[in-house]
């Protein structure tokens, strides 16, 4: 066997030579931990900090921007008196029927689409035209159809959670690898049988990802849905616009944000249950 003399490299060389350095890591490595540690609550204490300057100064108006005396009284008001919870508890329940509804719905849809030349060419036209309708317009339609009842606010927001199932449904199918499905259908697994056991499991996490989209937006479209209620949280908001109550408003958009917060991190926790191994791989 015969040995080859390679030359060495000098220590100039080494040096040129380019590192690779993956861009996380560039990422991290460019503010040190300590200082993102300090960061971190630094700009909350910043606004805060500017906010009750600016009220108590008078540089920020009350019509504007209530203080946070203000808001904590208002919180209380609404409190003490039942309406928060009330009306709470009324857009919750619009909110969830048109989720779970328009969710079935969407992806019911979604799956005849990606699953069929047929369903392609007959319901993406029909839903792509649909979506892009104003919900607003879509209200008055509804309550000529159906009523000032309940019925038109949960067929907004159903509509409203539909288009991002359907669209994730329909993206999840057809990023399906397509080697499985041969491979599956060369062994003679069954239409039926390669549906449950493939494309389903590998469009789970697009669905989750529709599922949190679809929640946020039923939570936003409680606003146009709840104009022509005398509860819920829109109504509360409406009623604090025309009686020029700005502390109430704020405290109903705050309710919004955390309703908001809450629902997501509920479904990234049924997504952590149902797909564990998504969890493993963002981890890494």
């Amino acid at each position: 066997m015969k040995l080859t003399n390679r030359p060495r490299r000098t220590h100039a060389e080494e040096e040129e030579k380019p590192r690779l350095v993956s861009p996380g890591h560039a990422a991290r490595s460019a503010v040190p931990r300590w200082l993102q540690g300090l960061l971190t609550p630094l700009l909350p204490a910043a606004l805060l900090t500017w906010w009750v300057t600016g009220t108590v100064t008078g540089s920020i108006p009350q019509r504007v921007l209530p203080g946070p005396f203000e808001i904590w009284e208002a919180i209380q008001r609404l409190t003490e008196n039942g309406e928060i919870l009330r009306h709470l508890r009324a857009s919750l329940a619009r909110a969830g029927a048109g989720l779970f509804t328009g969710g079935i719905a969407g992806c019911l849809l979604g799956l005849v689409t990606g699953l069929s030349t047929l369903g392609n060419r007959l319901i993406d036209p029909l839903i792509q035209a649909i979506r892009t309708i104003p919900p607003l317009a879509l209200l008055s339609l509804f309550i000529l159809w159906f009523g000032v009842g309940e019925a038109p606010k949960v067929a907004l927001i159903a509509l409203g959670a539909a288009f991002p199932l359907y669209i994730n449904t329909v993206g999840g199918i057809r990023a399906v690898d397509t080697r499985l499905l041969e491979a599956a259908k060369t062994y003679g697994v069954k239409p039926r049988r390669r549906i449950i056991s493939i494309v389903l499991p590998q469009t789970l996490p697009s669905i989750f990802s529709g599922i949190r989209l679809a929640a946020s937006i039923s939570i936003m479209l409680l606003v146009a849905a709840e104009q022509v209620s005398t509860a819920g949280l829109g109504f509360l908001l409406l009623q604090g616009q025309s009686y020029f109550d700005t502390a109430q408003v704020i405290v109903v958009l705050l309710v919004y944000a955390l309703l908001g917060m809450l629902v997501d991190l509920l479904v990234r926790f049924a997504e952590r249950l149902a797909l564990p191994w998504t969890g493993r791989e963002t981890r890494r």
